[in-house]
């Protein structure tokens, strides 16, 4: 009754209104097949989960004695003592649970969404969905129950060192229990393919992760704007600036390499794979390829000796774009260009921009008595929250990461789920930050003033000072930036990111239902956002009981 009358209002009403989603999803069809698909269950979902949870609670078993046993508290009526033998329990657990529990559909689904599906040796071709072979499926059985007992020795090991007289000791020991339960919780909530509720995970993995990383970013920015100017500050910002207006003077004046253009313009027009990217444009739009005012077509090759073939062979091209050394003797030039090499260029555009944006802010900076690089995050947060998050993500998601990819040789070459999540990051920590320096300009002076006078360093000032009095102010502020943030993880759709948007979509346009997939989609994210809220209140009610006490 207690926890009834505790309940926010609104929670309440949906405790009430819940039964009839239920009654709904298990008696119409329609509403019961959107939600499977929306949440993203695959066939075998029901077993997937039973060994999802066969795995999950013991674990968090042991991570809840750990957390009383360091917090020194009594809870469920065991003391701190005693609650580190929860640990011990979990380990035991595991073990038998892993023997009596199936795992081969949860470890299937893991495995095939692992690796590479399409070309591994290890799945069944053409199965749908996919699935392992035997040999492969008792390959991975066996060296999942390996991992697992040897999670549960090593547990074992570490438990034992938390009861030896050596203080060294047992305080590794704890750390060990603590890392090796917070890896393997990371990796089954964080990472691990959950095929009973795929769409629904990668939803809350994206605003997790978002959150984590728009909050960092959004903290650095917060310190960064109360930057100081020193004396030396100016000197250097200037010093800084000479230096990359002369480095983008020695990009420039490196030497040009000329290109040539052999043939004619009767048919396509072959470019060499490392041709710089502005020759295209040059050689597409350039008077003498135009016929019939329509720019000539462009066709790439990988070598010389296959372009200058296709060329002799006549095969649909009649000319060649080359480096004028390269050009063959019985072959006359018909257009010459002469060009910067890319990586130059590129350089020298980029020593431009950041020495301009340099000179700007330093000149700023000056004129207002702020540090350069204060102004600049001003900048940043002020453009940031200017630009709609559905524009940030379409940017960094498609070109900014393309030209990544390119640059990087295809090294850094993030999936749509990353891209999404950089993205969100930094649309959100624009408004963080601003909700950071709130916080930090809410401590008054005089506790700084007096930390200073006790000698705390500027890190322990911030750290056992200032986050911990600016963390309980700004806590409703970070909370709703968390629901907004989980509302706007639907806009990651537009990536191609298969999460609950992406798949209510999806199942709508094979379905062809007017209101079943939305109304489930809306059910879901107001039960999360409520789920989020409640946390939060309670949260609020602890930290202000800590205050009262």
């Amino acid at each position: 009754m207690n926890a009834l009358l505790n309940m926010r209002s609104s929670n309440l009403v949906l405790l009430i209104v819940l039964p009839i989603f239920i009654y709904l999803t298990f008696t119409s069809s329609d509403y019961s097949r959107s939600f499977i698909a929306i949440i993203g269950a695959e066939p075998g979902a029901p077993t997937m989960l039973a060994s999802f949870l066969a795995l999950i609670l013991p674990l968090s078993l042991g991570t809840f004695g750990l957390a009383g046993f360091l917090a020194k508290k009594k809870l469920l009526g065991l003391e701190p003592a005693q609650l580190i033998w929860l640990v011990l329990i979990q380990a035991v657990g595991l073990l038998v649970l892993t023997r009596v529990v199936s795992f081969d559909a949860f470890l299937n689904a893991l495995v095939v969404n692992a690796i590479d599906a399409i070309r591994s040796e290890d799945v069944v071709p053409g199965s749908t969905p996919w699935q392992l072979t035997e040999i492969a499926a008792a390959k991975y059985r066996l060296l999942f129950q390996w991992i697992l007992d040897g999670f549960c020795v090593l547990t074992a090991l570490l438990f034992a060192g938390t009861f030896t007289n050596r203080s060294i000791i047992k305080k590794w020991a704890v750390r060990g229990l603590i890392g090796t339960n917070a890896l393997v919780l990371f990796y089954l909530l964080f990472v691990a393919h959950l095929g009973f509720a795929s769409g629904l995970f990668l939803s809350i993995r994206a605003v997790v992760f978002a959150y984590i990383a728009a909050s960092i970013l959004g903290l650095v920015l917060a310190i960064i704007v109360g930057l100081k100017p020193k004396k030396k500050t100016f000197n250097f910002s200037i010093v800084l600036v000479v230096l990359l207006i002369a480095g983008a003077v020695f990009a420039f004046m490196q030497p040009k390499q000329t290109y040539v253009v052999a043939g004619d313009a009767s048919a396509r027009v072959l470019i060499m794979k490392d041709t710089p990217s502005r020759l295209l444009d040059s050689v597409r739009e350039s008077d003498w390829v135009l016929q019939s005012g329509k720019p000539l077509s462009i066709l790439s090759t990988s070598s010389l000796e296959r372009g200058l073939k296709m060329l002799d062979e006549r095969d649909n091209v009649s000319g060649i774009v080359l480096p004028a050394e390269l050009l063959p003797n019985d072959m006359r030039a018909e257009w010459t260009a002469q060009i910067l090499p890319d990586l130059y260029h590129t350089l020298g555009f980029c020593f431009v921009v950041f020495a301009v944006i340099g000179a700007v802010l330093t000149l700023s900076g000056f004129q207002h008595g702020k540090h350069p690089i204060a102004i600049g995050a001003e900048l940043f947060i002020d453009t940031i929250r200017g630009i709609p998050m559905l524009v940030i993500i379409l940017y960094v998601g498609l070109p900014l990461a393309g030209n990544i990819r390119d640059i990087s040789n295809g090294v850094i070459d993030m999936s749509g789920f990353w891209r999404g999540i950089v993205a969100i990051s930094i649309g959100y920590s624009a408004y963080m930050a601003e909700i950071f320096r709130a916080g930090i300009q809410s401590v008054p002076k005089g506790q700084l003033e007096a930390a200073q006078a006790l000698g705390l360093s500027k890190w322990h000032t911030a750290r056992l000072v200032i986050l911990p009095q600016a963390i309980r102010v700004i806590t409703p502020a970070l909370g709703n930036e968390f629901i907004a943030m989980l509302k706007d993880t639907s806009l990651l759709s537009v990536l191609s990111v298969r999460d609950i948007t992406q798949r209510m979509r999806e199942f709508q346009a094979s379905s062809f239902l007017p209101f079943a997939p939305f109304n489930t989609a809306a059910i879901l994210y107001v039960v999360l956002t409520l789920a989020i809220a409640s946390a939060l209140s309670s949260l609020e009610r602890r930290q202000n009981r800590n205050l009262t006490r």
